[in-house]
């Protein structure tokens, strides 16, 4: 497959593919200290990354849960290629993705990042009001905390635009 190209605000483009090997993923996962345990269950197709393919420098992956949703799980950066807008650009693809799919709604747990999905237009929202289809998955019931955040985006509703740097 013809790779995608993205482009971020601290890069030219990124060159991201689909269908990263399952190994692959779990080992940048498990690197960045990220739920592998349900991986095998996931469909590969729903996996993108960029950088080599034999270790590549970032992933993300969707769960379609049907009914117009899906969760994004498994965004994660090495350490060393943060800041270059590499989980911009991932995130980006992600979010094409799932439109394709027909995905209206993506919803994603965080223990970390809740800042940088709010950058890009993703809200919190009360675990309590999560559809049945994404308290159904293992991220939602057993790998991801209770104090892990539940955040939603609509599918297709651009970004605001980040707020401009100091300096």
């Amino acid at each position: 497959m013809m790779p995608l190209r993205s482009r971020t605000p601290t890069q030219e483009h990124v060159d991201i593919y689909d269908r990263p090997s399952i190994e692959s993923v779990r080992a940048l996962l498990e690197a960045c200290r990220l739920p592998v345990d349900d991986l095998p269950a996931l469909d590969p197709a729903h996996f993108l990354a960029c950088g080599p393919r034999a270790a590549p420098h970032g992933v993300v992956g969707l769960e379609p849960l049907g009914g117009g949703l899906a969760l994004l799980r498994s965004l994660a950066v090495a350490e060393a290629e943060r800041g270059r807008g590499l989980g911009a650009a991932l995130l980006s693809a992600a979010e094409r993705h799932a439109a394709r799919l027909g995905v209206d709604t993506l919803y994603l747990l965080t223990d970390t990042a809740d800042a940088f999905f709010v950058r890009h237009g993703w809200r919190c929202v009360a675990r309590g009001a999560a559809p049945e289809e994404v308290r159904a998955t293992r991220q939602f019931s057993s790998l991801c905390p209770d104090s892990a955040r539940l955040m939603c985006r609509r599918v297709g509703v651009p970004a605001p635009d980040p707020p401009p740097t100091p300096g």
